[in-house]
């Protein structure tokens, strides 16, 4: 039987609705705004990732934002939060983060950063979420208390990494904690192969929107290589967005 061929034309025209449909997957949107962003494809191991979102002061110090109805919000920033915890299979927080934030949990909620976690990273389980406190009281009503799996332990941040990685084997793990938590991984040796920074760069921070000082930004460049630097126009202003590697 003779087999009828497509003009030229009708093959190329099958081809773009095949890229088409190709391109319109989540995991492929998710893709091209990661790199969109942080210049990357970011699928090397983790290893041990700091995110947090700063205000940037005219004077060029950073202060962690508090989270509160006039604290600015930005969408890159949402979705940098969600990346950090789609690429890791832990994620380190305080008693305090959970008292300052009564409605926070770590269940990412972007369907296409679900995609590109399960289709170009191959996890399909939700991290582990380690909370660090002394406090044996700690409300379990909390939502972060409803996840598959959380762990509470009263030790050092450096103890509850080497807990993950000896105990359970553990090695790629975001770090969602306050300065005076965070800030012994940035003393030497360096614990820190990540810093994934949101600066908030509005001129004036609504009161009770700033938090503690995180540290100089000079600091950085002699701590980390900087990998990128994306500034964006959004709602409330300007942010920048920046990645470091060690």
């Amino acid at each position: 039987m003779a087999m009828t061929r497509l003009p030229s034309g009708s093959q190329d025209e099958q081809c773009s609705r095949i890229v088409a449909v190709m391109s319109d997957r989540p995991e492929d949107d998710c893709a091209r705004r990661i790199r969109e962003i942080y210049g990357d494809d970011l699928l090397e191991p983790a290893g041990v990732v700091h995110i947090t979102s700063t205000w940037g002061d005219p004077e060029g110090r950073l202060f962690v934002l508090r989270i509160g109805p006039e604290t600015p919000r930005s969408a890159t920033d949402s979705f940098a939060l969600e990346l950090a915890r789609a690429r890791v299979d832990a994620i380190v927080t305080t008693g305090q983060v959970l008292r300052d934030e009564p409605d926070m949990t770590n269940a990412l909620r972007d369907p296409q950063v679900v995609a590109w976690r399960r289709e170009r990273l191959g996890k399909s389980a939700p991290p582990l979420t380690l909370v660090l406190s002394r406090d044996a009281d700690l409300d379990r009503s909390h939502p972060l208390f409803s996840e598959p799996e959380v762990s509470v332990r009263n030790q050092s941040l450096r103890a509850a990494l080497e807990w993950l990685l000896d105990e359970r084997g553990i090695a790629s793990v975001a770090i969602e904690t306050g300065p005076s938590t965070i800030r012994a991984l940035y003393q030497e040796p360096l614990g820190i192969d990540e810093l994934m920074l949101s600066i908030c760069r509005t001129p004036v921070l609504p009161e009770g929107g700033r938090g503690a000082e995180l540290f100089a930004p000079s600091a950085l460049d002699r701590l980390f290589e900087r990998c990128s630097e994306c500034t964006r126009e959004e709602a409330s202003g300007t942010w920048s967005f920046l990645r470091f590697r060690s």
